[in-house]
């Protein structure tokens, strides 16, 4: 039995961009003498890219348009809300107003209601 380990192979080591292929996934940033940044990549991380941001621009659309929804819902069940408010203090002042009257009675049972 060879306890031995065997030979690695050499490994072939490719040059990347610029002086060679851009791999697939990675990003490659140069810097240009007119302070302006150049992004590499390769066509096949550019085409995944766009399909992404095409996707998520879709799922920003249809969330925009879920928001303006429920904004819109939840003014329109403000002015309920307010309406409804409205209403309660109306009715608490109508309450009140007959409670006083029936006290006003009962501590001067001589006047009669008007």
């Amino acid at each position: 039995m060879d306890n031995s380990k065997p030979a690695s192979q050499p490994v072939e080591v490719l040059p990347e961009w610029p002086h060679g292929p851009a791999i697939k996934g990675k990003v490659y940033v140069m810097d240009t003498p007119f302070d302006h940044r150049i992004v590499m990549m390769s066509e096949e991380s550019w085409g995944e890219f766009g399909t992404m941001l095409e996707s998520l621009r879709a799922i920003a659309k249809n969330q925009d348009k879920r928001i303006k929804e429920l904004l819109a819902e939840a003014g329109a069940r403000e002015r309920v809300l307010a309406d409804t408010m409205s209403r309660l203090d109306a009715l608490r002042d109508i309450r009140r107003a007959e409670k006083r009257a029936d006290l006003e009675a009962e501590l001067n049972p001589s006047k009669e209601p008007s």
